[in-house]
């Protein structure tokens, strides 16, 4: 039987290729306006002939606007990478090479982007023209196959890493049976071209891939030899056989889930080839990508591939719900925005691969844990295929931040380990994003429908458990899941009001575009579930402080109309209803950190702590109050609201003898115990009384005396008299950015003006100096060490030391801080040095995530890292320089809301003020 096949087969090969020399033949003859017309006349008998047209035009589910823009940023990448000789498209932006894989990208994208509108046919025709124009006459491996790359310029063959080679490496038939899949679209969606596309496919060895019911690719050993090998594993195998039948050509053993094994992580089962590469020396990987094609394109073929599909999206969400990290794994291109050498240029970000759960691994099954990768093309996939799922939802506002700064397409994804982007530009992601476009717009409806396609089917050898992986929901009971926050219910009303009193003079274009780069941290880095922001962009917990920067950088961007007063209030009351869920330490005050997706309390660094935290932070928590008293002088509506939060606060050890405390929590042999302790960090001090002080609390700060010293003949403070002679806990060192966001909220003219003055001269001079810029300031940066601070004043009373935690570092490793410069200038925008500081950085930004930390003062270069405390301290500062240098903190006071109420009332027990009136 087999045998009669291959005559009959041998024969429509022969008839096709003669018809096929002749349809060329004639089509050559023709000049450009002829082929136009052969092609027009062409369609237009076939639209007229096929029912197939409407299926495929059949838009049932309109795109948003946000989707259309979406479909014409990712088409601009095969715009920008089309290679008008060839017809081919680049697999990577300015990669001149293309695979088999990346062409049927490119047919996919090119069908959904004729259907979506987004080019006519005349431009379809054009492009689909040249591009077959090329299959047909490249040259194949061993004259039967596609090969594995070819140069986009000269349709030559090349490696992969695009190095010509004469004789060619082989051929993949994963990539060819997607390449089949993305033809056969084509024929069936525009029948004008079926013939020439059956004729093209027919000069293809297709027996070669298709023996004994699997597929199989080539390679080429040293020796020039070709050897077959069986290719694919579970998930593509399946895919690619798929590819096949649709040409006549059955893979039985290929489509068949076996062999495999059930593996469950996070109580989810989900399978894994049985064949990893221990064994086989091909990897068993478990991707998002194979099933998210499976489901655009055949729609998810039985029962058995459904329930494995909502699996593999199940995992992915237990993940989140389990680490608090999102999560949306499959092979990618890699590429890192400092070009790091040693970062792999492909990795398979893998559920599952050879034994180990969550893994990233290369071909080589080589491991790089510190690569993995949020992948947008699988956070779109897995929404479009799933939209009724509210993690889908949170992956797909993960992918509308992944766009190119210059809308040339969807960047790749974003690394797990510090929220940098993986910068990559290509063609599988933004063709896969274009057809889940087409999928979404045809109301979610398989872009195939051919009744010889075959559902896969099998039993599993067993099930592997990955111990170290429970499943989140049975220990919610730990409150380790992320935490779905109510907002506070809408006040209703007149929404924001001017409340500093803009000038538009002075509101000009580059401080707008200013304010809308630092307002890029707050979108990037929000979380949607709870309405925080992390402090840092490479640490997913915040501080009271941190909010405190979020609060006074929301109020400055809805001020400055870089949001809408909808967007602030829906913001506003999320924040408000997540600050009302916080645990306390002790029961009394918040602690020193939270992640922002469970809401449990971490150190620093985002590491869990146990249900007795680490204490709380006397100065934290005066800012955020301080910065809460600014909300509800400003927006009254929220003043209820935030009084019945702090009102469930116990200030009873926080303010002793009329000074700022702190605690640490102690964790002993036999018991745990908590020491409290004054504060002294100079600027940070002033700002956290202030704040309590707004709230009624008296601190005895009238005639406060600072212990000073002379730097480059300039006195400037270290610390309070009073504290003096007392041990503290934590290193004192003397920065210019709590001064500055000090003289920003309360003014110029404030009592510590000798000491602002006095930071921006001694700055000065050590630039006249030594030739270097200044402006100190602690930077959190992405790599180690992590924390610089370029101080003043360090430890042990050493000028212009820098230092992390208690290292001492290289003065080499100094930074300019980008938020200090702001702010100076913002102060003293007279003061020619100032202005040289905001020169020097305000071109340090990411279109994407904000402003960075700062720049090397040793030689401009911009570091990696992101904060709110820098993005904040940079809208503040904008919102001074708007208001003509008034300050922007506001002093209404409500005296019968219920704060002062309990007051009043007597309500002491909690450590509440004693006398009903401000202190300020």
């Amino acid at each position: 039987m087999k045998r009669k096949r291959s005559i009959i087969n041998r024969w429509l090969k022969i008839i096709s290729l003669c018809l096929m020399s002749f349809l060329i033949s004639h089509y050559i003859s023709l000049n450009t306006v002829e082929r136009s017309l052969f092609f027009s006349k062409t369609a237009s008998m076939a639209f007229a002939q096929s029912g197939q047209i409407s299926f495929c035009a059949n838009i049932s589910k309109p795109l948003t606007e946000e989707e259309n823009q979406w479909a014409r940023v990712a088409w601009s990448y095969f715009v920008n990478n089309y290679q008008w000789e060839t017809g081919f498209v680049n697999s990577a932006n300015d990669f001149t090479s293309t695979t088999a894989w990346d062409m049927g990208n490119y047919l996919t994208a090119l069908n959904a982007a004729r259907w979506l509108n987004i080019i006519d046919q005349g431009d379809f025709d054009a492009r689909l023209n040249r591009f077959l124009e090329s299959l047909v006459s490249i040259k194949l491996f061993e004259d039967s196959l596609p090969h594995k790359v070819y140069s986009t310029v000269s349709r030559e063959f090349v490696d992969y890493g695009n190095n010509p080679v004469i004789n060619g490496i082989g051929w993949s038939a994963l990539d060819i049976g997607r390449l089949l899949v993305s033809l056969h679209s084509l024929r069936t969606c525009h029948p004008q071209y079926g013939d020439w596309i059956q004729s093209i496919v027919g000069g293809w060895d297709l027996d070669r891939i298709v023996q004994n019911g699997q597929l199989y690719g080539a390679t080429v050993s040293r020796n020039g030899q070709t050897r077959l090998v069986q290719e694919g594993r579970l998930g593509y195998e399946q895919y690619a056989a798929r590819g096949f039948q649709l040409w006549g050509y059955e893979a039985p053993l290929a489509l068949s889930f076996e062999p495999f094994n059930l593996v469950e992580i996070y109580g989810v089962e989900i399978p894994a080839d049985s064949r990893d590469f221990q064994s086989t020396n091909g990897n068993n990987y478990v991707v998002s990508e194979s099933y998210i094609l499976d489901g655009v394109e055949f729609g998810f073929l039985g029962t058995q591939m459904q329930q494995y599909a909502r699996n593999i999206l199940e995992v992915q969400e237990r993940r989140y719900l389990a680490m608090g990290q999102l999560t949306a794994v499959t092979e990618d291109n890699i590429l890192r925005e400092d070009k790091d050498p040693n970062v792999p240029s492909f990795l398979y970000n893998s559920i599952y691969a050879n034994g180990n759960a969550w893994t990233t691994i290369t071909e080589d099954n080589m491991q790089y844990p510190q690569w993995s990768t949020i992948s947008t093309k699988a956070a779109l996939g897995l929404h479009y295929l799933f939209p009724q799922s509210e993690y889908g939802n949170r992956l797909r506002a993960f992918a509308s931040g992944m766009i190119s700064p210059n809308g040339g397409g969807f960047y790749a994804g974003e690394f797990e380990e510090d929220g940098s982007k993986n910068i990559i530009l290509t063609a599988n992601t933004n063709g896969l994003i274009l057809e889940m476009l087409y999928y979404k717009a045809r109301g979610d409806r398989p872009l195939i429908r051919n009744p010889v396609v075959s559902s896969s089917v099998g039993n599993p050898e067993g099930i592997k458990v990955m111990s170290n992986y429970p499943s989140p929901l049975a220990c919610a009971g730990e409150n380790r899941g992320v935490i779905e926050v109510e907002p506070i219910p809408s006040i209703g009303g007149v929404f924001g009001g001017n409340c500093y009193g803009i000038n538009g003079n002075r509101w000009d274009e580059e401080t707008r575009i200013i304010a809308q780069r630092a307002w890029k941290y707050f979108e990037s880095h929000y979380e949607p579930s709870t309405g925080l922001v992390r402090d840092r962009t490479d640490v997913r917990a915040t501080s009271l402080w941190g909010m405190g920067d979020y609060l006074m950088a929301l109020q400055a961007a809805e001020s400055l109309d870089i949001i809408s007063n909808e967007v602030f209030e829906e913001r506003m009351r999320m924040f408000l209803g997540a600050l009302g869920k916080l645990p306390l330490f002790a029961g009394e005050l918040p602690h020193r950190g939270y992640n922002v997706r469970t809401l449990q309390p971490v150190d620093y660094g985002n590491n869990n702590l146990s249900d007795m935290g680490n204490g709380w932070s006397g100065l934290d928590v005066g800012r955020l109050l301080l910065a809460l008293h600014d909300l509800k002088s400003c927006y009254p509506r929220y003043g209820e609201s935030i009084d019945s939060i702090v009102l469930n606060w116990s200030y009873l050890r926080v303010i002793q003898n009329q000074r700022i405390h702190s605690a640490i929590a102690l964790e002993t042999d036999n018991q745990n115990l908590t020491r409290v302790y004054p504060n002294s960090y100079i600027g940070y001090q002033e700002i956290a009384e202030k704040g309590f002080q707004l709230w009624g609390f008296e601190i005895n700060n009238l005639n406060r005396q600072y212990q000073t010293q002379t730097i480059e003949g300039i006195s400037l403070p270290i610390t309070t008299q009073s504290l003096v002679n007392q041990t503290l806990p934590e290193n004192n060192p003397l920065l210019s950015s709590p001064l500055l966001q000090y003289g920003l909220y309360f003014g110029i003219e404030s009592p510590l003006k000798p000491y602002l003055e006095g930071i921006l001269e001694a700055e000065n001079k050590r630039y006249q100096g030594t030739g270097r810029l200044s402006a100190s300031g602690t930077s959190l940066i992405s790599t180690s060490p992590y924390i610089i601070h370029s101080t003043i004043i360090g430890k042990d009373n050493q000028p212009w030391a820098t230092f992390s935690n208690q290292e001492s570092l290289s003065p080499e490793q100094r930074i300019i801080n980008t938020g200090s410069a702001f702010a100076y200038n913002a102060l003293f925008p007279d003061n020619n040095y100032a202005r040289q500081l905001k020169e020097s950085v305000k071109n340090a930004y990411d279109n994407n995530l904000g402003y960075r930390e700062g720049i090397r003062e040793v030689n401009g270069e911009t570091v990696q890292g992101f904060s709110a405390k820098t993005n904040s301290l940079i809208l503040q500062s904008l919102l001074y320089h708007v208001t003509e240098q008034q300050p922007t903190l506001l002093k209404n006071f409500n005296l019968n809301s219920p704060w002062w109420r309990a007051i009043r009332e007597q309500k002491q027990g909690n450590g509440l003020p004693t006398i009903a009136n401000p202190q300020i």
